[in-house]
């Protein structure tokens, strides 16, 4: 009968050297993730407290705006945007309240929520900017 032979190979030092380079490319990616994640949960607060000011004081002036309409004929596509605007603001407060319950050592849930927290902020913002663009456009061409 044939004895199959065993082969030990021994760690090389270029093996060593591949794998330690990706233990320390996994572990430093590992590290990155968690120190974003702890940053954007250090920030959520801030970020709500952000979020709720602005819709604090942009609320007032949306109801202004959508009182106005029915004083001025704006075109369709105005009151199409007021009425979307007034659609972001719902969505941003129910966030708001939603997001006002998060303890901060939930750190999934907080990392989660800045993220939406922050798209709709943006998204609000970008809106809020076109629809009083085009406001300020459709008043000065009915003085003209």
């Amino acid at each position: 009968m044939v004895s199959k032979a065993r082969v030990v190979m021994e760690p090389t030092a270029i093996t060593s050297l591949v794998l330690g380079a990706a233990l320390g490319l996994v572990v430093n990616e590992m590290y990155r993730v968690s120190k974003e994640a702890v940053e954007r949960c250090d920030l959520f607060h801030d970020e709500l407290e952000y979020l709720k000011s602005t819709i604090k004081i942009v609320t007032p002036t949306i109801n202004q705006i959508d009182q106005s309409r029915n004083r001025n004929s704006y075109p369709r596509e105005v009151v199409e945007e007021i009425e979307t605007s007034k659609k972001l603001l719902v969505r941003a407060n129910d966030l708001v309240m939603t997001c006002s319950d998060i303890r901060r050592r939930k750190v999934w849930k907080t990392y989660r929520c800045t993220k939406k927290i922050r798209t709709l902020h943006d998204s609000l913002r970008a809106h809020l900017t076109l629809l009083l663009g085009v406001l300020n456009h459709v008043n000065q061409m009915k003085e003209d």
